[in-house]
């Protein structure tokens, strides 16, 4: 976590959230994507989500509002890393990001399944993780989508 909070005070880009004292001495998770104003600085925060798999520490973090709250937050922070890394002057960002070991930390806590019930258990539990996954999907085919063109249209050059 303090890797995190130098990199979030250390930042000098413009962002659209004014980084909050709070944020940076002590912050969830949470804030501290929703606050990231650099791919680099979202995936330090995103390395901060509880990991999807055992075990579980602190313990309550299996509990399925926590299960879907990871979820929640990866895809959120996949979002936001799309918004970020689509555009023009972003390909070697956007690449050095897709090829960060932490995007795979990140993709695992959105895909996968709760460990406190089975799907087909809760219905509407089984819509908000689908959401979250579909959300993950497309800023993953977005963000790689727009690596591979970008490639391509280099190698064509």
């Amino acid at each position: 976590m303090s890797q995190l909070l130098l990199l979030l005070a250390s930042t000098k880009q413009a962002t659209p959230h004014r980084i909050t004292r709070h944020a940076i001495l002590g912050g969830s998770p949470g804030e501290a994507v929703r606050l990231a104003p650099s791919p680099e600085a979202l995936l330090a925060a995103s390395a901060c989500i509880a990991s999807p798999s055992h075990p579980f520490e602190p313990p309550h973090l299996a509990q399925d509002f926590h299960q879907l709250k990871r979820q929640q937050l990866a895809s959120h922070a996949l979002g936001r890393l799309t918004r970020m890394l689509v555009g023009s002057g972003a390909s070697s960002q956007r690449y050095r990001t897709l090829c960060d070991a932490k995007m795979m930390h990140l993709v695992q806590c959105v895909a996968a399944p709760s460990v406190a019930r089975s799907d087909g258990i809760d219905a509407d539990k089984d819509v908000q993780t689908a959401r979250y996954i579909v959300g993950a999907l497309s800023a993953l085919a977005v963000l790689y989508g727009e690596d591979a063109v970008e490639r391509a249209q280099r190698g064509s050059a």
